[in-house]
């Protein structure tokens, strides 16, 4: 159930991380959140960052005095190559120690201890673990 889950998390990463990642390289601007943060995704990496207010005046005279949110690519940076790692070095972990039970359970071993069950029926004599 543990493995299933880790699996379907990473698979779902892996997923947003190649569309991430994809779509960082094309045209991107800042996207403004309600909280007041901005996140835009470029050249590989989501950048997140905390809008600094800037007054801003009307260049023709009117009125319009007010400010604006300026956002900067240095306050927050998670590169999609991370997420990519980590969601791989997962499901890798998840296929191989799975692969170990599979063929323990093949050969007639313990899957706690790997001791021979051949002719054995009941709990594993050497840990006391179930065949």
């Amino acid at each position: 159930m543990v493995r299933r889950v880790i699996n379907w998390v990473a698979g779902v990463v892996l997923g947003l991380s190649v569309v991430a990642w994809a779509a960082s390289y094309t045209e991107s601007s800042w996207v403004r959140l309600h909280s007041g943060y901005g996140v835009l995704l470029d050249g590989g990496g989501v950048y997140v960052s905390r809008g600094l207010a800037v007054p801003v005046v009307n260049p023709y005279g009117g009125p319009g005095v007010g400010s604006t949110a300026v956002y900067s690519k240095q306050d927050f940076v998670i590169p999609l190559w991370l997420t990519l790692t980590l969601s791989l070095a997962a499901m890798w972990g998840v296929w191989r120690f799975g692969l170990e039970e599979r063929r323990r359970a093949v050969e007639r071993q313990c899957a706690g201890c790997g001791y021979d069950l051949e002719g054995i029926a009941g709990v594993c004599p050497e840990c006391g673990g179930a065949p």
